[in-house]
């Protein structure tokens, strides 16, 4: 998420595969790296519009080799704010299946992000949720 958070959301659709899958439970679905870098565009333009930044806290990795992929579940908190004026905005765990390329790079194939208790943030969602209806396939 450091890519997403500093604003390089470029690198950060690079690090799935083509044909990767990014869920937001209770919000949407972005099926393919074009799909996913417009919604990380769109999510990022969004966020600076309305004069806020955010930072990603990842924390309670665990990977299990499944095979040919890797799948790993993190925790996290998502941080909102301007200047000095900061709190938690979510928190929950991200379900991720990374896939080896041939070239040997490991890409996400998978992320799914679910809400801690199945709370979903409700500020959040009313901001990704037009992101995620306005995506093209």
């Amino acid at each position: 998420m450091h890519c997403f958070d500093s604003g390089r959301t470029e690198e950060f659709a690079d690090l799935f595969t083509t044909e990767a899958e990014f869920v937001v439970e209770s919000v949407g679905v972005a099926k393919g790296r074009s799909a996913i870098r417009e919604f990380i565009e769109h999510s990022a333009d969004t966020l600076r519009g309305a004069g806020m930044s955010v930072r990603h806290n990842t924390f309670n990795t665990l990977a299990i080799p499944d095979g040919d992929v890797v799948r790993v579940e993190s925790d996290f908190f998502a941080f909102a704010g301007a200047k000095d004026d900061w709190s938690v905005m979510a928190g929950g765990r991200d379900h991720d299946v990374c896939a080896q390329q041939p070239d040997g790079r490991w890409l996400f194939s998978t992320r799914r992000i679910a809400w801690w208790n199945d709370e979903q943030p409700e500020a959040l969602v009313a901001v990704m949720a037009p992101v995620f209806a306005g995506l093209t396939d």
